[in-house]
């Protein structure tokens, strides 16, 4: 695993952590990944990884005339760790403010026998940390702290429904009573007491103050040479890097952007269950790779491979989205484009550019973007048992009430965005990706932090419905943009495939109808396998409620006026955002609660 893994003694304890080997030996996933000692004292030890396919994510820097110790873990992109150092040396953690990379770092300053822990100011990469054996652990995977101890013998309840009710946790939640992550942009000091101060030092999410509107066609320019520089900034060794591609657009503006620089031999690959459908995500990519003369492969997602891939995949990300299962394959695909196209680097094409369209209420906001609470998934609350049904969703009433008391924007199409930032982003698109830095390097040139200071600094309409984003790559590509946008994805329709693939059926079978006690207390064992038999028994693939909410949708978009649109969302909002999951997503999403449980319970012996 890429990152950073350690442990710090409590004052006056006798107890003794973990030490470097066996710290070492837990940053190991893939073939050619290392270790490195950062520090190992009676108080504190430290290891960084150390991976062949990069080995210049991982700096260690001393001095010897001062006793600081500091390794970071991933890039900079307008510093270098050396620099870092000597700034920190002036200005304390302070110098970590300005910073744009994508790193997590760890400094022991012998001076004040502090400990710092920081992300950067997006999160692009995990740090847990617990207490435990009496001293403070830190490592990139939640199972490596459940494996150290705490309170990990079963799911954390409240945990286990967020994740079934949006496929992946919110806010400060993790599986684990007492471990918590590293927020984005923000910076842990553990003094000699071993007491945390915690400060953030980037917020992520459109400012409330904003200067007046300068105008489209100034915004576009300014954008465009934002996008370029971004991109350039992250163009390290262009012989192995690969650009995946869809149907949509982000990925298609970093390509103009490669093709525009002349960077040669451009790779791009995309995946899916085919690429021949017509208008899907992998038939455009083909399209676009044929057109501009890219070295296209397509990849594709095996779906009978699931019963073998969802437990690494489980593990690789501890379960933290319903990626394991929904993309059970994909681990080995970028093992493949490793392996087969010697990629040893990503671009990733995920953006806060403006996600969906204008929200008319706060609840609107939180659905837009995919925020949901158990009182509106009837389908999740029936799996539950009965005596703690109420208790449950008044947890979840709470949870979400804390993320929405927290932003202090007043606009809600500004909220939707703020909660896109610091919800969606860093706890499912994250998330998801640390499987695939765990295999290459991953950079993202639109998490730029000067892209996107610009872009939450412009009138809120610009980033409805991505508007500027969309008319610069217009103006910067008009080629590329000819090319239609796919209109359907290449992914399973996982309801169709449990019911329809015999060897899937029986293996959720075993492991969600005979297995289903596995997930008590959490969840009602018998409800459970009530719920999957149902799932899997001949069926629609689709939920009919959903196709006719959809149907309803879009002719009110045809025929009525956005000011009457917004008064029946305003007014039936809560009735609209009761829905029902697919059951296939819903069955899938408790496979990988089952295999979670599993984990856990043998790391705890």
């Amino acid at each position: 695993m890429p990152g950073i893994a350690g442990w710090i003694a409590e004052p006056g304890s006798d107890a003794r952590g973990p030490d470097s080997r066996w710290l070492g030996s837990r940053l190991l996933h893939e073939p050619g990944d290392a270790w490195s000692p950062v520090m190992e004292s009676t108080t504190a030890t430290a290891v960084i990884s150390v991976r062949d396919v990069l080995p210049e994510e991982s700096y260690t820097v001393s001095r010897a005339d001062v006793p600081i110790v500091m390794a970071l873990s991933g890039e900079l992109y307008r510093s270098c760790p050396e620099d870092l150092f000597e700034a920190y040396l002036d200005q304390g953690d302070r110098a970590l403010d300005g910073l744009d990379g994508s790193f997590v770092l760890f400094i022991w300053d012998g001076r004040s026998g502090q400990f710092t822990l920081a992300t950067d100011f997006c999160g692009s990469r995990p740090m847990f940390y617990a207490p435990c054996n009496g001293g403070l652990a830190f490592a990139p995977e939640i199972a490596v702290l459940a494996e150290l101890g705490g309170d990990s013998s079963q799911l954390d309840a409240d945990a286990a429904v967020s994740f079934l009710v949006n496929g992946h946790l919110l806010d400060d939640q993790t599986w684990i009573p007492g471990v918590r992550s590293v927020a984005p942009g923000t910076v842990l000091t553990i003094d000699a007491d071993c007491k945390i101060v915690e400060r953030q030092y980037f917020r992520m999410g459109p400012r409330p103050a904003r200067c007046p509107d300068a105008g489209e066609t100034q915004y576009r320019g300014q954008l465009a040479e934002l996008l370029r520089s971004a991109v350039i900034r992250r163009l390290r060794g262009t012989g192995d890097l690969v650009l995946p591609l869809s149907g949509g657009i982000d990925s298609r503006g970093i390509l103009g952007c490669m093709l525009e620089l002349g960077v040669e031999r451009v790779k791009t690959v995309s995946w899916g269950i085919d690429e021949t459908t017509d208008g899907a995500d992998a038939w455009i990519a083909r399209r676009l790779g044929e057109r501009f003369g890219t070295e296209h492969t397509f990849l594709q997602r095996r779906t009978d491979q699931l019963p073998q891939d969802v437990d690494e995949m489980v593990a690789r990300i501890s379960a933290l989205t319903d990626d394991p299962a929904l993309h059970h394959h994909e681990l080995n695909l970028v093992r493949r484009i490793r392996d087969e196209l010697g990629g040893r680097q990503m671009l990733r094409g995920d953006e806060c550019f403006g996600y969906g369209g204008a929200s008319a209420s706060d609840q609107e906001s939180m659905a837009r973007v995919g925020l949901s609470q158990l009182a509106h998934a009837a389908d999740v609350q029936s799996l539950l048992p009965v005596e703690r049904l109420s208790e449950h969703i008044g947890a979840s009433r709470a949870l979400l009430g804390r993320i929405s008391a927290a932003c202090e924007l007043a606009d809600f199409t500004d909220r939707k965005d703020a909660y896109y930032a610091t919800q969606r982003l860093p706890h499912y698109l994250h998330r998801s990706s640390y499987y695939k830095l765990t295999v290459l390097n991953l950079r993202n040139p639109w998490l730029d932090r000067e892209v996107l200071e610009f872009i939450w600094g412009v009138p809120t309409e610009y980033r409805i419905q991505k508007r500027l984003f969309v008319q610069t790559l217009r103006d910067m590509f008009p080629a590329l943009m000819e090319v239609p946008t796919a209109s359907v994805h290449s992914l399973e329709d996982w309801t169709s495939v449990i019911r329809a693939n015999a060897r899937i059926k029986s293996y959720l079978r075993d492991r969600l109808v005979d297995g289903a006690e596995c997930l008590e207390p959490v969840l009602d064992s018998g409800r459970v396998a009530d719920y999957v038999r149902s799932a899997l028994a001949d069926g629609e693939g689709r939920e009919l409620p959903t196709r006719r909410r959809e149907a309803i949708g879009r002719l009110a978009r045809l025929v009525l006026p956005e000011r009457a649109r917004t008064a029946l969302k305003t007014r039936f909002i809560d009735h609209a955002l009761r829905r029902s999951l697919p059951p296939g997503t819903l069955v899938l999403r408790l496979l990988i609660l089952r295999q979670w449980a599993d984990r856990v319970r043998d790391l705890r012996g």
